[in-house]
C-alpha cells in the first residue's frame, strides 16, 4: 500500500523537523483551496508545519494550484491519488506524517494564525493528553462573516465517546492529535463517505483517548453551496448513511468488553431511531431490519419498534379516522412487531 502512495507524492516544499503535520483531504476546491493553504501558511509556528495535501481524483486546477505553492514557511507535499473518498484520502496523508502532532483539515476552511501553536502547547510532556479541542464558528463569505459560534461551555475536556454518541461533535480541522493515539485508533473508515468522522472520533474513544480544550475561537468552518453534501442530496441517501455509520459504531463498540456495557444501550437506540428514518423515507424492509437488529441486543426497544411500525402503518392506509381503520392498523403492527423480534421479515404492502 506505501508503495502505490509513494509512486504518486510530490514534495513541494522540505522541512527538517515538523512539529505538527496539517492533512488536508481535497476534492474540485480550487477556487477556495488557496485560502485554506494561506491560513496554515500564516501560522505563528509556519516554520514547524508539514502540510499535506491529497488530491482525491480532482477534475478541476486543484493539483496545478497546489503545486505551484513552491514559497512558503512550511513543508507542503502533494498526494495525487483517485478518487476514494474523504477517509481513504486522510489515512493516505496519515501514512507520511512524519511529525509527533497531527490534524485534518478540510479544505475550504480557515484556521487563527495561533491555532496550531496555542493547542500543541497545552500537551503536557507526560502524555496524558491524546488531543486538544477548540472553539468554532461557521462563516459564510468572508471569516469575519461568522452565523453562529460553538463553544465547550467551560469543560475542561471534550469527552468524545458520549458527546458524539448524542450527537454533539466538532468539525475536522479542531482538534489537534498526538499521532500515537491516531495509531492506536486504527484507520479512518474508508466504507463510509458520510459521518466517516463522527465513526473514527468514536473509535477514537473506544481506545481510551484523554482530551484538553482551548476555550477560544480558532477554527473557522466556511458554509456554501460546494459542500461535500450538497442540498440536493436526497433524505434517503442521508438516512441510508446514518444507519451504515450506526452500524459501524456498534461493531467498535461490540468490540471492547469496557465500552460496549456502558454505550451499548444507547447505540442501539440510535440504530432503532434509523430505522424509524428509514421507514419515513420508504424503505421498509431496511427500517425493520435495523430496528430487528436494535432489538436483539437490546430487548427493551420493543416497545418503541411496535409504536414505530404502528405509526408507519398508518400512514400507508391514509389520513382515515375510523375506528375501523385504526384497529386494523394496530393489528397489524403488532403482528409485524412480533416478526421484527423474531428476526422474520414482514411486509407494509
Amino acid at each position: 500500500m506505501m508503495s502505490d502512495i509513494s509512486s504518486q507524492v510530490l514534495r513541494i516544499r522540505a522541512v527538517a523537523s515538523p512539529r505538527i503535520t496539517v492533512i488536508v483531504p481535497t476534492y474540485n476546491r480550487a477556487a477556495l483551496f488557496g485560502a485554506t493553504l494561506d491560513s496554515i501558511d500564516s501560522q505563528t509556528m509556519a516554520g514547524r508545519v508539514e502540510t499535506i495535501v491529497v488530491d482525491d481524483g480532482s477534475s478541476d486546477s486543484t493539483v496545478e494550484a497546489v503545486s505551484s505553492r513552491k514559497m512558503g514557511p512550511g513543508g507542503l507535499t502533494l498526494i495525487a491519488t483517485p478518487n476514494r473518498g474523504p477517509s481513504a484520502a486522510r489515512n493516505a496523508g496519515l501514512a507520511l506524517a512524519r511529525s509527533p502532532y497531527v490534524t485534518f483539515l478540510d479544505s475550504d476552511d480557515l484556521i487563527a494564525p495561533d491555532k496550531l501553536s496555542k493547542q500543541v502547547s497545552l500537551f503536557p510532556e507526560s502524555g496524558q493528553i491524546d488531543y486538544v479541542t477548540c472553539d468554532w464558528a461557521v462563516f459564510e463569505g468572508h471569516r469575519d462573516h461568522v452565523l453562529r459560534a460553538h463553544r465547550n461551555g467551560g469543560r475542561a475536556a471534550w469527552p468524545v465517546l458520549p458527546d458524539f454518541l448524542d450527537g454533539h461533535f466538532f468539525p475536522n480541522g479542531n482538534a489537534v492529535y498526538r499521532r500515537e493515539i491516531c495509531a492506536r485508533t486504527g484507520p479512518w473508515p474508508e466504507k463510509l463517505r458520510t459521518y466517516e468522522d463522527w465513526a473514527w472520533h468514536i473509535a477514537m474513544g473506544v481506545a481510551g483517548a484523554a482530551g484538553r480544550h482551548c476555550p477560544e475561537t480558532l477554527l473557522f468552518v466556511r458554509q456554501h453551496g460546494g459542500s461535500r453534501l450538497s442540498k440536493d442530496a436526497s433524505r434517503a441517501k442521508v438516512v441510508s448513511d446514518y444507519g451504515l455509520y450506526i452500524q459501524h459504531v456498534i461493531r467498535c463498540l461490540r468490540g471492547d468488553a469496557e465500552a460496549w456495557p456502558r454505550f451499548g444501550s444507547r447505540a442501539c437506540n440510535l440504530l432503532h431511531r434509523a430505522g424509524v428514518w428509514h421507514l419515513r423515507t420508504g424503505a421498509n424492509k431496511r427500517g425493520m431490519t435495523l430496528m430487528w437488529r436494535a432489538c436483539r441486543m437490546h430487548p427493551r426497544l420493543q416497545g418503541k419498534v411496535t409504536s414505530a411500525l404502528l405509526n408507519r402503518v398508518v400512514e400507508l392506509m391514509g389520513a382515515s379516522h375510523s375506528i375501523q381503520v385504526f384497529d386494523a392498523a394496530k393489528r397489524r403492527a403488532t403482528f409485524m412487531a412480533r416478526m421484527v423480534r423474531c428476526g422474520k421479515s414482514a411486509s407494509f404492502q
